[in-house]
Parts: C-alpha cells; structure tokens; sequence
C-alpha cells in the first residue's frame, strides 16, 4: 500500500526539478516515500500520486547530480543535471526506475533467492584473504520465455549484504534458468537452477 505524499504546490517551485518515479517492477508508485538527493544531500521534495512526479524548488543555476533512494530499492543511478540561466522551462521534468532490493515485498510466485560470498580483500603479509558476503555483484537470469535476460545486485546493508532476489514471471510448472554471476575483480560464473511454479529456490554461490 503506497503512503499519503504532500501535493505538490506550484507556488513554492521557481526554478527546480521535478521527477517522474516509478517501481520497476509493478511501472506504478513506489512502495515508500521517495526521498531525493542533490549532490548527495537530501533535499524537500513534493510529491503527487495522480501524477507521480516529486518535485523540489530548492535547486539553483548550475550542474547537481541527483539520486533517488526509497526503502526497499537501490539508490538509482547518479543524473547528471545542468540548471542554466536561460532555461525556458521553470520546472526540468526527469524520469527515474527504482529497482526493487532483495527484501523487496514481491507477491507469491517463482522467485529465485541467494547469497554470493568471494574474497573480498587482498591477502596480505602473514595475513588470510577474507571471506564473506559479496555485493554489488550482477546477477542475470535466462530462461526460455524471457527475451532479454532479467538482472539485479546484490545488496550491500545489513542482513541483506550479498543477497539477491529474482523474480520469474514464468507460469510453468518447472523453469530451467542460466543464472550468471560477475563482478569486477571476481571470476564470472554461470550456473544453470531448475524451479518450480509458486515456490522459492534458494541458490548460493562463491565467486573467487
């Protein structure tokens, strides 16, 4: 259920931003609140569920980089935005997606869920090469009906550092799916899952 937002009030907006946000996995609101950053400090934005555009007034003329970060998705890649003197637009108009996390509340269906751990720090002098949770990892998934493979990371907050979830929108009652695991740094793995219709499969990796 999405939250109540505060309207967005043309009499506060002089020259600022205004972004279009929406869930990549439902094209709707988002679940939470958006909260957006202006070369990395939050800012007062407001928000509109007719239209779903958060707005700000509080930007002045030159480059911000703009992140949008909410609870239960990634922080959307940094834009890059140039506010000029004669811009005729008194409001630049963006569009953000904001990619669910892995505790994300997905409905029932065919998911697959995981940990990849890897080495995560160079061995040193008397000293073992950690171990752990690995994230930022690039999950992919292929499977017969999807076209263009479906993709997430893996976290890197709490309980959720190194975890995925992906979500199959796949009807049958078994899916064969070709995940593929790569970071930079890390040996690229691919490994082949068979899932069932409506449940969970749980499937955990080590990168090297």
């Amino acid at each position: 259920m999405t939250e109540t937002f505060h309207p967005i009030t043309p009499r506060y907006i002089q020259l600022g931003i205004a972004v279009k946000i929406t869930d990549a996995f439902t094209h709707q609101l988002p679940l939470s609140e958006p909260v957006l950053f202006l070369n990395g400090k939050p800012v007062k934005s407001y928000g509109n569920n007719q239209t779903g555009y958060w707005a700000t007034p509080e930007a002045e003329y030159g480059q911000w980089e703009l992140v949008v970060k909410a609870r239960y998705y990634f922080p959307s890649p940094p834009l890059t935005i140039d506010l000029k003197p004669n811009d005729k637009a008194a409001l630049r108009r963006f569009r953000v997606q904001l990619e669910p996390r892995p505790n994300y509340p997905y409905p029932r269906g065919t998911m697959i869920r995981g940990l990849v751990t890897g080495i995560y720090d160079k061995k040193t002098k008397n000293q073992d090469p950690k171990q752990g949770p690995l994230p930022g990892v690039l999950v992919e998934a292929s499977y017969e009906s999807t076209g263009n493979p479906i993709q997430t990371f893996t976290d890197n907050e709490g309980r959720y550092d190194g975890r995925y979830a992906l979500y199959l929108n796949d009807h049958r009652e078994r899916v064969e799916v070709t995940l593929s695991f790569s970071k930079e740094g890390h040996v690229t793995r691919t490994q082949t899952v068979k899932t069932r219709y409506m449940e969970t499969t749980f499937h955990n990796i080590f990168l090297p």
